[in-house]
């Protein structure tokens, strides 16, 4: 079983959810854990009172062969919750552990097989990431870590976070950057009102992104096997070493 750790006060639904349809469409069980303080699973894409609710007190649903459980305390508490539904996490090749602020970071959780930083530019969640990325490189024997870094209109200097956090964190070289798509909204709202994954609606680079990380976790999965089901041209992404980011920085008028 591989854990996938998301890191981050942005709403990482949708890319967790993409993240996990390419590990199941690779013919992996993955599973999904909301820790976050917002339950942007429970609020976003499953009706109290609807249909798709799969147990009475609504902490397990599925969405297209994605299971999610929701408002998890702990890996104890995920345990005991997947048992009300007659299964454990031992059922599945991959577990994805939403976690958007200190209290859950600090939570009894297994260690980590990739972790991930999601971030954007929203100044609400850059602010917020401070003290959750500091508590992390004090509670890791590291001072790097992965970034997924989502650009916004609005440009502001590449490395934003790195001077709110005084330079503390090292955002390691195969991070990832990707370009504004004026589309991401739109298909989020698909995904929470439609219930349905338009994996098929992002471009060619975000789906390769995706596989890509899927390959790191499990050997012999090959990009191949998805790249020939790409389409359309929504948004890009690009890494960036620091000489880039240097060069790269960008401000409204600048």
């Amino acid at each position: 079983m591989k854990i996938v750790t998301l890191i981050g006060t942005k709403n990482k639904t949708d890319f967790a959810i993409y993240l996990a349809h390419t590990m199941n469409t690779m013919k992996k069980n993955v599973l999904i854990v909301d820790a976050t303080t917002f339950g942007h699973y429970q609020q976003g894409y499953f009706q109290v009172d609807g249909e798709n609710i799969s147990t009475p007190n609504a902490v397990f649903h599925s969405l297209r062969g994605i299971d999610i459980v929701c408002g998890a305390e702990d890996w104890v508490d995920v345990e005991s919750k997947l048992r009300t539904v007659n299964t454990t996490t031992t059922n599945y090749d991959c577990i994805l552990i939403d976690i958007d602020s200190v209290d859950g970071l600090l939570e009894e959780w297994p260690s980590s097989d990739l972790t991930l930083y999601v971030s954007d530019n929203e100044k609400f969640n850059l602010v917020g990431d401070v003290s959750l990325l500091h508590r992390y490189f004090d509670e890791k024997d590291t001072t790097t870590l992965r970034r997924v870094h989502f650009e916004s209109v609005y440009k502001i200097p590449a490395d934003y976070i790195e001077t709110l956090m005084k330079n503390r964190p090292t955002f390691a070289e195969n991070s990832i950057y990707f370009d504004y798509d004026d589309a991401e909204l739109q298909l989020r709202m698909l995904m929470q009102h439609e219930h349905v994954i338009p994996f098929n609606k992002l471009n060619k680079a975000y789906k390769r992104v995706l596989h890509e990380l899927s390959c790191e976790l499990f050997e012999g999965m090959t990009i191949r096997d998805v790249e020939s089901q790409t389409k359309g041209t929504f948004f890009g992404f690009r890494t960036k070493n620091k000489k880039a980011k240097a060069s790269q920085q960008q401000t409204i008028g600048g």
